[in-house]
């Protein structure tokens, strides 16, 4: 039975599966130095960029590849549906009301059209005549 450890060595700052040698602790296979204080390592990943690293802080504050605080947090799913009332374009958002229709880019994109009929006033008075 082999008693291996992924651990940090500080002397040649080189993360290596180290043995445990009795009388020295563990056994760094690179500078062949002992190793009597151990650190624990934390197996992460980002949910923001897909990058996996080994950590020896249990919750990092940040992910050393994209730097992202929230990397611990999933991504939110597109929860919403939409349909534009003026194009028809229906499209997936995280918002609960957009503030535009990505298709058409219209504001009112929640909103029916409404005509509404001009009347110019001298037609009335030629009608009356």
């Amino acid at each position: 039975m082999e008693n291996k450890k992924l651990i940090r060595c500080y002397n040649c700052n080189r993360l290596t599966e180290c043995e445990f040698v009795n009388g020295f602790g563990y056994l760094c296979p690179e500078c062949a130095n002992g190793i009597k204080n151990t650190i624990k390592n934390y197996q992460k990943r980002c949910f923001r960029c897909g990058y996996e690293w080994i950590s020896f802080i249990e919750n990092p504050k940040r992910c050393p590849n994209c730097n992202s605080p929230y990397w611990n947090v999933p991504k939110k799913e597109h929860l919403y549906t939409h349909k534009c009332l003026r194009c028809g374009f229906e499209w997936n958002s995280a918002l609960v009301n957009p503030k535009y229709c990505p298709n058409c880019k219209s504001p009112f994109w929640n909103r029916e059209r409404t005509f509404v009929k001009i009347t110019n006033s001298n037609d009335k008075d030629s009608n009356n005549a």
